[in-house]
């Protein structure tokens, strides 16, 4: 059992971490995504790819109309193959884990403080110089600000990082926001929608955003008032997705363990995220999310593990699950 990290995950500060029970994933990324053109990349399959394996043979698919950044790309497993399932990149169901510590952009998206561009760019940078190798991101954190911070600090980066991003909202960013919101700043709005054509086009907009053409895990984020539209059709949307090569592997996020629970037992996802509910201070996941994982070889990221704040340290303005502290 290996313990992995990240950091600031799901719109709060601090670390998290990662469990991998039993199914071997290494999240490796394309050439030419969020640091360099994708026009230059390799062929998949090309002995100068170093995605290379003798086997696994390319089948291209035929492009969606209207798609500039979905990359349609077919991983078919040659004859004998042990893998039950290879997708999108060919060194995505490798033996490997997840990078030991990683990165969460809620903070660079403005949450509850503004961040400068200088800022942003500065902590990144920092990360990437500790050997920070996982950079998560969603749509939600800054209404887009997040992703679009993470793509310029990235582009040009030759270290082999992986990024997460999130569907199931679509962004407006110019649209008024409302009073209270948790993040800085006056315009952008976010509106649920696991249609499958939401998550393709939150996937599409985030590739925009963020300058690339794959991303390593798409997560459902916060799919808890809408569970049937989220099962019946955002994940077999990601699922396609998966299958085409646009993400390399698919999950779930949520702060509450029953409905990933319900995803783990119920299709064939790689990965959880859940936050707040692995900590010192709550250990809900363990009662039934983490056997049902295990069971399944998926993959569990905890994220939120100081509680958005509460278990940083005196600050004097200490928050719990994105609250006031009791």
């Amino acid at each position: 059992m290996v313990f992995n990290g990240r950091a600031g995950e799901c719109g709060g500060p601090g670390h998290a971490t990662t469990e991998q029970f039993g199914r071997p994933a290494a999240f490796n990324r394309r050439a030419g995504e969020c640091g360099g053109p994708a026009p230059r990349a390799p062929r998949l399959g090309s002995p100068e790819d170093p995605r290379h394996s003798p086997g696994c043979t390319e089948r291209p698919a035929t492009p969606r109309p209207g798609s500039s950044r979905i990359r349609r790309v077919v991983v078919t497993a040659a004859p004998g193959h042990r893998r039950r399932r290879l997708v999108g990149s060919a060194s995505v169901y490798r033996e490997g884990l997840l990078p030991a510590i990683g990165f969460g952009t809620a903070p660079l998206g403005g949450f509850r403080t503004p961040v400068s561009e200088d800022a942003a760019a500065a902590a990144i940078e920092a990360a990437l110089e500790v050997g920070y190798r996982y950079f998560d991101t969603a749509p939600l954190y800054g209404y887009g600000l997040a992703e679009r911070r993470l793509g310029r600090a990235l582009k040009g980066c030759d270290a082999d990082v992986k990024v997460s991003t999130k569907v199931g909202r679509i962004i407006d960013p110019e649209a008024p926001r409302p009073p209270g919101d948790l993040f800085a700043g006056d315009c952008g709005t976010a509106t649920f929608d696991f249609s499958a054509d939401g998550v393709r086009r939150s996937l599409e907009a985030s590739f925009e955003r963020m300058d690339c053409s794959y991303v390593d895990v798409a997560f459902i984020h916060d799919p808890d008032d809408h569970p049937r539209q989220a099962l019946a059709e955002a994940y077999p949307a990601l699922e396609q997705l998966r299958a085409e090569g646009a993400v390399g592997a698919i999950g779930v996020g949520m702060n509450r363990p029953g409905l990933p629970t319900r995803f783990v037992t119920e299709t064939d996802i790689d990965a959880v995220l859940i936050a707040g509910r692995y900590t010192l201070l709550d250990r809900e996941a363990d009662e039934g999310l983490f056997g049902a994982a295990k069971a399944r070889g998926v993959h569990l990221v905890a994220g939120g593990v100081y509680n958005s704040g509460v278990l940083t340290g005196s600050t004097g303005r200490e928050t719990f699950n994105y609250l006031a502290a009791p």
